[in-house]
Order: C-alpha cells, then sequence, then structure tokens
C-alpha cells in the first residue's frame, strides 16, 4: 500500500513513568521523522495534550497516581480531545485491564518489550485512520457550506445526473431553445456533454469541437470573468468560420459562461437562442454567472465524493487488515465468526474454525531476530490463505502467532482435508527453524473444531472447542492437528 502519511506531520505524545522506556521508544519513532513530545505521569500528559493537541498519544498502561486508564478516561469526557487515537503501552496479559482499556476509547494496545516492526506498523494504520476521519469530518463541513448555494438546481452527486439536471434547470429558467455544457479533454478539444433542447432545433449532444474559435480566452485574465455574449450573431462582427458553425447550428444569440474547477477551465456552460436573436438582459447573464458557478462547484463535488467513496472504501479496508501480514485482523475475525454463525444457524449447516499456532516461534525470533520474524510470519499467513480456495472461508491473524481459519458450511471431514493442504504448504515452504538447536523447518500447531449452530450453543464455545484442540496438539509434540 502506498505512502499516505508524512511523519513530519504528525506529533506524538509518548507516555511513560520509565525514563529508560521513554527513550526506546525515541530511539524508534525519532529516525522515522515523527515528531515527538513526552510525559511522565498522567497530570502533565493531560497538561500537554491541552497546550499542543497531538495527533496520537502512546499512553502507559500502568503508572502510580493516576494510571492510563483514568488518563483516557479523563480525556476522552472532553468532546474536544475525543478524535485523538490512544494506544496502551502494556506490559500485562491481564484481559480485563485490556477490556476494560477498549472500554474506555483506546483503539489498540503494544506489548513491553516493544516490537519496532509491530509498533511502526500499528502506529501507522491508526494515524492512517486519523488522517481519512480527518479528511472525511472536513468534507463534510465543506458540503454544509455549499449546500445552499447547490441545492436550487442540483440534487444529485452522479457527474452526468448534475449537468443534466442543470442545463434542463437552466432551459427552463430562461427559456431558452438550447442549453449545452462543453467539456474541454488535455489536449483542449471540447465535447458537448450534456444538453437540453426545446422543439426541433438541431441536437449537439456528443458534437465534438476540434476548434475553440467559438471562445477565446485572454490567459491574462481571471478565467471566472471570462464571459461571451452575442445578441444576434449578425451583427457581432464574427469571424466567417464561426459565423458559419453557429448557422450550422442555427444560433441567433447565445451566451458562453466558463466552468472553472480548480482554477482550471473545466469546460462551458452555453445558452443558445434559435428562433430569433435576443437581447440579454443584466439578471439574465447574473443568473448565468451564478449557475454556473453553482455547476462548477457541482462539478468539483462530484470529483471529491467519488474521492471521498474512494477513501472510504480504503478506510474499511485497512481497519479489518493486519498491517504487518496483509491479511484480515482479529476485529475482521470477531465480525466474521458471529455473522457466520447466525447465518448457518438459519441454515442448519456446519461451521468448522481452524486455529493456528506456528510452532516455537518465540525461539525462532530469539534466534533469527524480530525483522526475520515478521518475514516468517508473513510467510506462513500467505501460505494458509494460498490454499482457501472459496470466497467464503477465512483466514485472519488471531493473536501474535496465531492465526484463526473460518470455514463456513464445512463439516469435520472438508475441516481436516484443507487442514492437510495447510500442513503441506506450511512444510513445502521450508523455513529454516534452528532456534531449539535441531535442523527442521517452521510449522504449525492446530485444533479443529465443527458445530452446527443451535439456540442452545455459540459461537464461544466453537472458539474454545478449537483452542483446546490447539492445545492438544501442542502438548502431543506439535506439528500436528487434533479435533474436538
Amino acid at each position: 500500500m502506498r505512502q499516505l502519511i508524512n511523519p513530519k506531520d504528525f506529533l506524538i505524545l509518548v507516555v511513560d513513568d520509565v525514563p529508560s522506556n521513554l527513550k526506546v521508544l525515541r530511539g524508534i519513532l525519532e529516525p522515522i521523522g515523527y515528531e515527538l513530545t513526552f510525559a511522565t505521569s498522567g497530570k502533565q500528559t493531560l497538561e500537554r495534550v491541552e497546550r499542543v493537541r497531538p495527533a496520537l498519544i502512546l499512553l502507559d498502561l500502568m503508572m502510580p497516581d493516576m494510571d492510563g486508564l483514568q488518563v483516557c478516561q479523563a480525556l476522552y469526557s472532553n468532546p474536544m480531545y475525543q478524535d485523538i487515537p490512544i494506544i496502551f503501552l502494556t506490559a500485562s496479559q491481564e484481559e480485563e485491564h485490556l477490556t476494560y482499556a477498549f472500554e474506555q476509547g483506546a483503539v489498540d494496545y503494544i506489548n513491553k518489550p516493544f516490537n519496532k516492526a509491530e509498533l511502526l506498523a500499528r502506529i501507522k494504520t491508526h494515524l492512517q485512520l486519523k488522517h481519512y476521519s480527518d479528511c472525511l469530518n472536513h468534507q463534510v463541513q465543506q458540503e454544509h457550506l455549499i449546500n445552499d448555494l447547490t441545492e436550487k438546481i442540483l440534487s444529485y452527486s452522479n457527474l452526468e445526473q448534475i449537468l443534466n439536471n442543470a442545463v434542463s434547470g437552466i432551459r427552463d429558467l430562461l427559456d431558452a431553445d438550447r442549453v449545452t455544457i462543453c467539456r474541454f479533454n488535455a489536449q483542449k478539444e471540447g465535447e458537448i456533454v450534456a444538453e437540453s433542447l426545446r422543439g426541433n432545433w438541431q441536437p449537439l449532444l456528443r458534437e465534438k469541437i476540434l476548434d475553440l474559435f467559438w471562445i477565446e480566452l485572454d490567459k491574462s485574465l481571471d478565467l471566472s470573468s471570462q464571459f461571451q455574449l452575442i445578441d444576434n450573431i449578425n451583427e457581432a462582427n464574427l469571424p466567417s468560420s464561426q459565423l458559419k458553425a453557429l448557422a450550422a447550428w442555427q444560433v441567433k444569440a447565445q451566451i458562453i459562461s466558463p466552468l472553472i474547477e480548480q482554477e482550471k477551465l473545466w469546460g462551458v456552460l452555453i445558452v443558445h437562442h434559435c428562433q430569433s436573436s435576443h437581447q440579454w438582459k443584466e439578471e439574465e447573464t447574473q443568473f448565468i454567472t451564478q449557475l454556473s458557478k453553482q455547476t462548477a462547484i457541482a462539478i468539483q463535488q462530484s470529483k471529491l465524493y467519488q474521492e471521498l467513496k474512494t477513501a472510504n472504501q480504503e478506510l474499511e479496508r485497512i481497519a479489518y487488515l493486519d498491517s504487518l501480514t496483509q491479511i484480515p485482523n482479529r476485529r475482521q475475525f470477531d465480525l466474521t465468526i458471529k455473522r457466520e454463525w447466525f447465518r448457518l444457524r438459519r441454515q442448519q449447516l456446519p461451521l468448522s474454525l481452524v486455529l493456528c499456532d506456528i510452532d516455537h516461534f518465540k525461539q525462532y525470533n530469539d534466534f533469527y531476530g524480530h525483522p526475520q520474524g515478521d518475514l516468517c510470519l508473513k510467510q506462513v499467513a500467505q501460505g494458509i490463505a494460498s490454499n482457501l480456495k472459496r470466497s467464503a472461508d477465512l483466514v485472519t491473524r488471531y493473536g501474535g502467532e496465531e492465526f484463526a481459519v473460518i470455514l463456513p458450511n464445512t463439516d469435520l471431514d472438508g475441516a481436516i482435508h484443507v487442514v492437510k493442504q495447510i500442513q503441506q504448504a506450511i512444510a513445502q515452504l521450508k523455513l529454516p527453524h534452528q532456534g531449539l538447536g535441531l535442523e527442521k523447518y517452521v510449522s504449525l500447531s492446530m485444533g479443529i473444531a465443527t458445530m452446527i449452530p443451535g439456540p442452545n450453543l455459540s459461537y464461544e464455545e466453537l472458539i474454545s472447542l478449537a483452542d483446546k484442540a490447539l492445545y492438544k496438539a501442542k502438548a502431543n509434540g506439535r506439528n500436528r492437528f487434533f479435533t474436538n
């Protein structure tokens, strides 16, 4: 995924009552380019946030006097600070602490001692999420400001609907014979992309305009001020080539108004009278000028709408993606297992779950180092994913070196078949693992659980059964699977 943020643009507040931890975090974050500020207590944290308003807070969970949970609660009780993401730093493995941290509004947590790659990946992910959220909020505010100007003629975000609605509304209000919008391409060639026509006058829709003789632009002037008005083409002292073109279009009088999008000439709005010449009134020219601006704003809004739609899709994607392995994360697992459970309960079909654990991964990390450990996680994740053939099957990163495979509408035999394929795929990777002083390769222990969801059962029980089966596989020598 391409880089969407510049670290220099983000100030991170790092909070820890242990100076050596602050030193470690500085050593990791400062070379990346993040702006940093520090606090060593809860009270100092609140003061620092009020003074500098960081983009993200790395907050120690356990501190004397005022712990991280109390700091989080105090910050998020103030609406001004509720959009600042907080990542807890913790050496605690107690589930109640972490659960309460998320209940207080924390977006993530990182275990001590710090894994550099994981720390940077999580920070980047949440800064990107905040970046997209800020863009969305800013866009909403902008939309409120311009709605009053555009709602009289526009009610659509689709460009074609905007243009068609604009030309139709303008023609009716001006009682004109033809209103068109011509759009220019990069080569300054024009095409009529929208038209509203009264009577049997010649239609110009999709007409190509290869010569812009009919609108001469003075580059020394503001584009928005360049307005061409002709009451009677026979009295306008026009070049013969322009007269010929206008006569072919049956035009007797016209107005051309520029459509400016981000200070560039996007196209022009053209109003024609074909029955007879027309003395344009000042209120008509003001009206066309105003509606040209509104139409240009709507064109820009349509472009921003599409960009926003794309940004929202990307925001949703990264929110449910593990930044290291690039497979779905625990959040996606929780969402999917619940959804599939209730779907299959209605259909009374089996649901299988496989929990996978990389054997002796701690020793692997100790022997090869964390960067190689991260690479191992990526390769194992892709090895598992490559053996899931159905679109409904899902592999997620379940924990540090744990993965979960959800297999909807799959009985126990089917799940065992998939697990054997995964075993073979991981074996074929031949990832060396000498962390225990033995010549061997990376392997997986796996636990399989299958249930047909019922009203007196829960998906938590399915998870528990798979976890127990995984424990058996690890207790019986690893590099194997057990079922429930």
